[in-house]
């Protein structure tokens, strides 16, 4: 039951007088409403801040549009905020998940419900860290294609975008770190890499610094490393394949958000997102598209060769990884 049907239920108990009248106390609109939305605004409390988030806007870097930081609920959901036009394109996106190829759902994070919480609308999706055990998830989000821009950008939006992603690999591998979390799997020492980071990351550093520090921990032995990085190749193989007969969508300035690490017992059983690497290990690994803000139709026979060109090559570096261990 959401935060709506709850306020439909207990507002006339809540409204009632010392008779009991509650028709008196509905004749005042004013009322109803005032006291209609302090119940939605206590529900909405049980949201937190997500203390890990590794991108996106925060409290500390809103953005031009100061726009607030992530919450999440205790039963494994994660709200966004999407307060402005580009927020209400990607709920739009995620309201029509039944109209989509049945492969690209596979990689979409399930869709809950919105909610309203200090006059901001957030979206709720799965939060793909919930299964695993808390202070052991890896977590990267890596941004694809070479293109940042959808088909409503004006030109100085297009000439500023392509200006930036010439500074990073966006331009040049089509893949762009936007943040991770790397875990040590002995200690559960945490290192937390920003955006910043993966904006300074070069074209000749990105493999050592980037997809080996994140996908390859020297603690762990070289089988688990080996298991995790083939259960990813295989997911963004089955991604690829998709793409290449996809002519429905352009996915500009979109995301894969990866996770692994070992799985909680308690809460690995709730969700289907988590794949384990073997049948005999309790490391999970989770894959899913994100960010769909500027998303736009393709017209066929054209394909999304920007994503295309990204995806390829952040195979050809899990390949290398392989390959070298």
């Amino acid at each position: 039951m959401n935060s709506v049907n709850l306020s439909i239920v207990f507002a006339p108990n809540l409204l009632k007088d010392k008779e009991g009248n509650v028709m008196d106390a509905v004749a005042d609109a004013q009322f109803v409403n005032q006291v209609v939305q302090l119940i939605l605004d206590n529900i909405n409390t049980s949201l937190i801040p997500l203390e890990d988030q590794i991108a996106g806007h925060t409290e500390e870097d809103g953005g031009s549009e100061n726009i607030p930081r992530f919450l999440k609920s205790d039963e494994g959901y994660v709200f966004k905020p999407i307060p402005t036009v580009r927020g209400s394109k990607e709920l739009e996106f995620y309201k029509s998940l039944d109209n989509y190829d049945k492969t690209l759902v596979e990689f979409l994070p399930k869709y809950i419900r919105t909610e309203v919480v200090n006059n901001v609308p957030y979206l709720g999706i799965e939060d793909l860290t919930y299964g695993y055990l808390e202070d052991f998830a890896n977590v990267a989000d890596i941004k694809m294609g070479t293109r940042t821009y959808d088909n409503s950008a004006t030109e100085d939006k297009i000439k500023a975008e392509e200006h930036k992603s010439s500074k990073t690999t966006t331009k040049s591998l089509g893949i762009r770190f936007c943040g991770a979390k790397v875990v040590s799997p002995t200690t559960g020492e945490k290192i937390k890499l920003s955006k910043i980071w993966g904006k300074q990351l070069k074209h000749d550093k990105i493999y050592e610094e980037g997809i080996k520090r994140f996908f390859w921990h020297p603690e762990r032995s070289s089988k688990e490393n080996q298991l995790i990085v083939k259960s990813y190749l295989n997911k963004l193989e089955r991604l690829l394949t998709f793409f290449e007969n996809n002519q429905q969508f352009a996915f500009y300035s979109s995301s894969l958000l990866f996770v692994y690490g070992p799985t909680d017992s308690n809460k690995s059983k709730l969700r289907d997102t988590i794949t384990l690497v073997s049948d005999d290990s309790n490391i999970g690994i989770s894959l899913k598209m994100i960010d769909f803000a500027h998303v736009d139709p393709l017209t066929p026979p054209t394909k999304d060769e920007s994503y295309i060109f990204g995806l390829k090559n952040l195979i050809s570096f899990l390949n290398q990884l392989l390959s070298e261990n």
